[in-house]
Formats: structure tokens, C-alpha cells, sequence
């Protein structure tokens, strides 16, 4: 088998004791004794730049990412795999590790204080995001739609909701033996999910897809002064939306509106 490598790119960046003062990307190719391509691949190497309320200390933080992404003639899909380093800067260098994420995916990014990595999704999956604490490394929660945020007052921890679809590439134990199962919305309160409720069809063959999540913020008075409300939205593949109150207690279901076809069950 005869292999081709390219360096692309090389990127500098301030030399440290520990973190890297450069990164090499670089494509390969494979071919076989009839000169056939058997796979091709990416090695992508790359930093960015952070900065994270750390111990009550504002922390500026340099993340060395390496991505690699191999497509193989005989299987479907793209093989992936990212890892990643986050260093604290020390005086002048980034000279502290703070954390070191290594797993499957095939792409990664920032997203205000997560870290997130997304497995490639093949056939009739939908891509899957694993976000991970960009303070300490720790996994938190996946999720197929993206995060939105939800309204609080400043003296309340923060609050964000994620859903993470059935047809994912990451399978929960809450789907087992569940007709219909759409997927699983989730509240995440600062670095912990806090409430998980799962969404189910009537008909397996309605909702194929993960919804679209957002939030409606409005406002209502309390103790003589007006605070944000808000109310999480879902809206499906053929345009149907269910809406779910949010309160200082969680997601209230009781006075939650589904459309017809769907239901939800807040999960233990």
C-alpha cells in the first residue's frame, strides 16, 4: 500500500513551556497495488483563544486543538477523532494544563463557556454534539440542536436548554423500548442537567427528525418589580410547535402546549 502525506499549514503562535508554538496540518491518501484510493483523511491542527471565570479569577486560557478525519472507500461515513488541550497563561506563556478532551468527532468549537465536539453522523442519523465545561473539561450533556439560552435575573444561576434526538448518533437508555421516542429536551442549570423530558410520537413514522429549540422571553411582576419569564419552544419537521413554561422550579409540563400527535413525560 503506498501512502501520500502533505504538510498544509503551519501556524505560529507564542512559544510556552508546555503548550505547542506551532501546528502542522496535513492530508494523506491511500491507494492500493491497482492504484485505487482505499482512504483519504485531514490532520487539522489548530489553536484558539479563551477566557473563563476560574477560582473567582479571570483565567486566559489557549486551546491546541488536533481534529482527524479519515474517509475509507469501503464503509459509509467519515471516521473521526478530536483532542484537545487547554492551558492557563502563566505570567507569559501558557505554561499550566487545565484539561485535555480525547474522543470520537470530527469537528469542535467554542460556544461561550462549553467546548463542544460533534460526531459525524452517517445514514439516516443526525450529527450529535458532546459539550463539555470549558472551565474544567467535564462532559455535560449531548445534544442535536443547538443550546438557547434562557432569560434569568442576574443573581440566579444560568439556565440553557438542549435537545438531544432520538435518531442521533448517541443513544440514551431512556429511548429502550419506547414506541415513538422523538427525543429528550433537557434543562441544564450551570454545569449540571437538571431536568430531562422525554418527547414521544403516536405515530413512530411522524417525526423523523429532532426539532428545532428555542425560547420566547416575556416578562410578569413580582414583588413589585418586573422579571423575565420564558417559555421553550419546539417546532418539528412539518412546522407543529410545542411550548413549555419555564419557571424558577423548572420546566412546568402541567401547562405545557403539545400539538396534537405528541407527548411528554418528565423522565426520573
Amino acid at each position: 500500500m503506498r501512502v501520500l502525506i502533505i504538510p498544509l499549514l503551519l501556524l505560529p503562535c507564542a512559544a510556552t513551556a508546555q503548550a505547542p508554538a506551532a501546528a502542522t496540518s496535513s492530508w494523506e491518501a491511500a491507494y492500493d497495488s491497482a492504484g485505487e484510493e482505499t482512504r483519504h483523511g485531514t490532520v487539522s491542527r489548530t489553536f484558539a483563544f479563551a477566557t473563563q471565570e476560574i477560582a473567582g479569577r479571570t483565567v486566559p486560557m489557549l486551546l491546541a486543538q488536533e481534529i482527524r478525519a479519515t474517509v475509507r472507500s469501503d464503509r459509509e461515513g467519515v471516521e473521526g477523532r478530536v483532542r484537545t488541550t487547554a492551558y492557563a497563561r502563566t505570567g507569559r506563556t501558557y505554561g499550566r494544563v487545565l484539561w485535555t478532551v480525547d474522543v470520537p468527532g470530527n469537528e469542535a468549537g467554542l460556544a461561550d463557556d462549553l467546548y463542544w465536539v460533534q460526531e459525524p453522523a452517517c445514514c439516516a442519523t443526525q450529527p450529535t454534539r458532546r459539550y463539555f465545561s470549558l472551565r474544567t473539561g467535564r462532559p455535560l450533556f449531548h445534544a442535536t440542536s443547538a443550546v438557547a439560552g434562557i432569560a434569568s435575573d442576574m443573581d440566579e444561576p444560568r439556565r440553557r436548554v438542549a435537545f438531544l434526538g432520538a435518531n442521533g448518533t448517541v443513544q440514551s437508555p431512556a429511548f429502550r423500548g419506547v414506541r415513538g421516542a422523538v427525543g429528550i429536551l433537557q434543562l441544564i442549570v450551570d454545569d449540571a442537567v437538571r431536568q430531562r423530558v422525554l418527547i414521544t410520537a403516536t405515530n413512530p413514522a411522524m417525526e423523523m427528525e429532532a426539532p428545532l429549540v428555542g425560547v420566547i422571553v416575556g416578562s410578569e411582576r413580582a414583588g413589585g418589580r418586573s422579571r423575565p419569564v420564558s417559555t421553550v419552544w419546539l417546532r418539528f419537521s412539518d412546522s407543529r410547535e410545542a411550548r413549555i413554561p419555564v419557571r424558577t422550579a423548572g420546566l412546568v409540563l402541567a401547562r405545557a402546549t403539545m400539538p396534537a400527535g405528541f407527548a411528554a413525560r418528565l423522565l426520573p
